[in-house]
């Protein structure tokens, strides 16, 4: 589903949009073009004009998120292809979408529930990043990689 995407447009929030920025970073050195919205209503916006060729991906540790269970039942209707990543594999979300990925967790903050699922997350972002690296020309990324360090300064 993500090789053949053009674009990724990625749906969480809260802490779960860190690690929807640095997927969406790793994902464009993989010829990907992404998005990621910190505010809900640009979101919601995204998923309203998506194009053809766009991949919804949600970050949601409960799946239980109102705001994008929406976005997902939006996407649905209009035949967008859905991955997400949750601690919850039989949450509304997960119904929604077309790969889930389920992640641990913990209930309890004093356990660092929350942290453990951020970790999870992270973990699968970077190897679907890996997998989408493999199928690319070594070469073409590492020019990408020599332009923009010549043109950036990190």
């Amino acid at each position: 589903m993500l090789s053949k995407a053009q674009h990724i447009d990625f749906y969480a929030m809260d802490e779960n949009l860190n690690i929807a920025q640095m997927a969406a970073s790793g994902f464009l050195m993989a010829n990907k073009g992404t998005t990621v919205h910190p505010a809900m209503t640009m979101q919601y916006l995204s998923a309203a004009g998506m194009q053809k060729g766009h991949v919804g991906f949600f970050i949601s540790r409960t799946g239980e998120n109102r705001m994008l269970i929406d976005i997902a039942h939006l996407l649905r209707l209009r035949s967008v292809p859905r991955l997400l990543i949750t601690s919850a594999p039989s949450s509304t979300l997960a119904s929604l979408a077309d790969v889930t990925f389920p992640v641990a967790t913990v209930d309890t903050m004093e356990k660092l529930g929350p942290r453990i699922f951020l970790l999870g997350a992270k973990y699968v972002t970077d190897l679907l990043f890996a997998v989408l690296m493999t199928r690319l020309d070594f070469s073409d990324a590492k020019k990408k990689e020599q332009w923009l360090n010549g043109h950036f300064h990190y």
